[in-house]
């Protein structure tokens, strides 16, 4: 019987299963659990019981909040750094600061 996907290529190795971890679970296995408290260093991000309603956008809003706002502690905010920290160009890093409103204020 043909197999279309047999192929001579395909090592015989079996494929090793690779298991998604959830948003509160630490690289050691503990799980942080989306209500508890961190250690210092880590982001504080709690997530909403999908059981009840809830507005996505505005949980994901906080949630990016969060992210940059660490991401500029860690840079030392240097806006530059930062946004290469973050994966983004240096103008839509900026387009996020405006957009949460965390540019710095002149005195």
């Amino acid at each position: 019987m043909f197999d279309p996907f047999e192929s001579p290529y395909r090592s015989a190795a079996p494929v090793p299963v690779i298991t998604p971890r959830r948003f509160d679970d630490r690289v050691d296995g503990q799980g942080a659990g989306p209500a508890s408290s961190t250690t210092a260093g880590e982001p504080s991000a709690t997530l909403p019981d999908a059981t009840q309603p809830f507005v996505l956008r505005d949980q994901l809003a906080k949630i990016e909040r969060n992210l940059i706002e660490t991401a500029l502690e860690v840079n030392r905010h240097h806006q530059r750094r930062t946004a290469k920290h973050l994966g983004l160009s240096y103008h839509q890093f900026r387009n996020l600061l405006k957009k949460y409103e965390l540019l710095p204020t002149p005195e």
